[in-house]
């Protein structure tokens, strides 16, 4: 598992070659971030097409909590304010 501010990068690295979110779409451009969301991706998807940078990004975040997927959805998964996310990094 990576720390918040480098689960950020890969996915920014991600969008570069696959500009919608590629195996991870639905979780990463549409938002649909819960467990079976993510699940469902890392089952067919990812596994299918042996996508590892979108193994790695979904493995990472079925490892954080889902308040915290959702506040780094909402800021385009930036790592912009580690003041306001302190608390969950100490969970990691």
């Amino acid at each position: 598992m990576v720390n918040l501010e480098k689960l950020c990068e890969l996915i920014q690295n991600y969008y570069i070659y696959n500009s919608v979110g590629g195996n991870l779409h639905i979780v990463l451009d549409d938002g649909n971030l819960e467990d079976h969301h993510i699940e469902y991706c890392l089952k067919t998807l990812v596994s299918e097409k042996k996508d590892e940078e979108a193994k790695v990004i979904g493995e990472s975040l079925l490892n954080i909590p889902y308040d915290t997927r959702k506040k780094l959805y909402s800021n385009s998964w930036e790592y912009k304010d580690p003041a306001s996310i302190k608390f969950i990094r100490n969970e990691l």
